[in-house]
């Protein structure tokens, strides 16, 4: 089995901080722009930009994928007063 390589691992790294699901999306929507090498050099708001976009080609609806992420997450418990 290959292992995976450092730029692979680096993009599965920035992206789960978003979601889960984020990392594959992200190279879903750069496939054939430049991969996931030109997500790595694309600022936050780029790579959201493009994802935005290829959801619209593909007639899927925009996601507010920080909220998912968000949703995936488990509630941080809060801490009493005094």
């Amino acid at each position: 089995m290959q292992r995976p390589s450092k730029l692979a691992v680096a993009h599965s790294d920035r992206f789960r901080k978003v979601s889960t699901l984020y990392p594959r999306v992200v190279a879903e929507a750069y496939r054939g722009h430049g991969g996931i090498r030109r997500a790595a050099r694309d600022t936050d708001a780029q790579v959201a930009k493009m994802v935005a976009a290829w959801e619209r080609y593909n007639g899927a609806p925009v996601r507010n994928w920080r909220a998912i992420g968000a949703a995936e997450r488990p509630p941080v418990p809060r801490r009493r007063p005094g």
